[in-house]
């Protein structure tokens, strides 16, 4: 209701069973945004009845909203947000929204820090970001769900107008990654997922693609406050809506009872990272991938010991070991040379001091102690030119 106490929706009447993907259309101001709220318990329910079941076993809903909400940290934080770092489920969310090449464009790749709201970033990318967050949480959670639950807890999904804000291009790509019968990202028995787009984007989505390469989900409009059957997926994808457009269509009551499964707390404890302290986390994540480099080089060069230093100094190895044993001569033959003069020069000052003293001091002597010094000297002096 508004705060005039008009209803915003009204003869609302669908069911989003196990599995399976809803598509919500409408213009804009239509209502879709407040369904998705509706879902999520946001609005207040004035007549009738609702049963959302993860309200009820109080398992998460994973939401990306139309509001992009990026806070202050690194790109990695604001996808996986709190929960536990796969690596393998974070690369594969970043190749499945077309994140991958932008992180490659960025000095820091996925550590690079965006302030409040993203700024610094292009509006696909915050609409990339936000996509991201809710697809890795559900594959953790999944995950989990499968490995230890044996896949009975349900999950549900809102994406309100994810698509909006991308350009064609990238928007088909996400929409066949996420919703290909095949292998769909998001195309899983645990999971059940309320997308809201525009005709127009979801036609955009959907074009020059084969009918069967999708699940034939129902779409549903929302024109007036109400909401009516569309068509089916198939329907829509071959462009058959003028025959469909006036088609009521309305669910019928389950035969068997949705069964209300929930993860335990341990369970819980396994899809949240180990820590949440600012100071730890980002040593934990350098830590992981420092483990990754030393997986890779021990896979890329066996057991031999990947040293950098050895591989940049072997080119120069023998030129550098040739200079410093050069080095090393040049400066034994510079003490040599000292030595032999030194005591050439202690020689002839003994000498000179003798004849002060009247003794008798050999002139030749002394010329043959020269020469022969003189020699040496001259010969040390040519081996080192």
């Amino acid at each position: 209701m508004s705060k005039k106490y008009d209803t915003q929706l009204e003869n609302i009447n669908f069911e989003v069973k196990r599995g399976q993907t809803i598509f919500i259309t409408g213009s804009k101001g239509s209502g879709k945004s407040n369904l998705i709220k509706a879902i999520l318990g946001d609005m207040t329910l004035v007549g009738g009845s609702m049963a959302v079941i993860p309200l009820y076993t109080s398992m998460p809903i994973f939401y990306a909203s139309q509001d992009i909400f990026i806070q202050q940290g690194t790109i990695r934080s604001n996808i996986t947000f709190g929960y536990k770092f796969d690596e393998n489920l974070y690369n594969t969310v970043l190749k499945a929204v077309e994140l991958e090449f932008d992180i490659s464009t960025w000095e820091k790749a996925d550590l690079r820090v965006v302030s409040d709201n993203g700024l610094s970033l292009s509006g696909g990318q915050r609409v990339r970001i936000e996509m991201a967050r809710a697809v890795y949480a559900y594959l953790v959670f999944h995950k989990v769900n499968k490995e230890y639950n044996n896949s009975k807890c349900s999950f549900l999904m809102c994406l309100d107008a994810s698509f909006h804000g991308l350009d064609p291009y990238v928007s088909k790509n996400i929409f066949n990654s996420l919703f290909n019968a095949k292998n769909g990202m998001l195309v899983k028995e645990d999971l059940s997922v309320v997308l809201t787009s525009s005709k127009q984007i979801l036609d955009t989505c959907t074009k020059a693609y084969n009918p069967e390469q999708f699940k034939n989900e129902t779409i549903y409009n929302i024109k007036n406050k109400k909401l009516t059957y569309l068509c089916t997926m198939h329907e829509f994808i071959k462009n058959k809506l003028d025959q469909l457009v006036d088609h009521k269509y309305l669910t019928t009551s389950r035969s068997v009872p949705c069964p209300l499964n929930s993860l335990t707390n341990d369970m819980i404890s396994m899809c949240t990272a180990g820590t949440n302290d600012k100071t730890t986390r980002p040593e934990v994540i350098k830590q992981l991938y420092n483990d990754s480099f030393i997986n890779y080089v021990k896979e890329q060069f066996g057991n031999s010991r990947f040293n950098p230093y050895y591989v940049f100094m072997k080119p120069a190895l023998f030129s550098f070991t040739i200079y410093i044993l050069l080095t090393v001569a040049v400066n034994i033959l510079d003490y040599v040379k000292f030595v032999l003069s030194t005591n050439l020069s202690d020689y002839i000052t003994k000498c000179i001091n003798d004849f002060k003293k009247g003794n008798i001091v050999e002139l030749d002597e002394i010329k043959d102690h020269s020469n022969s010094a003189l020699k040496l000297f001259c010969s040390k002096n040519k081996e080192t030119d």
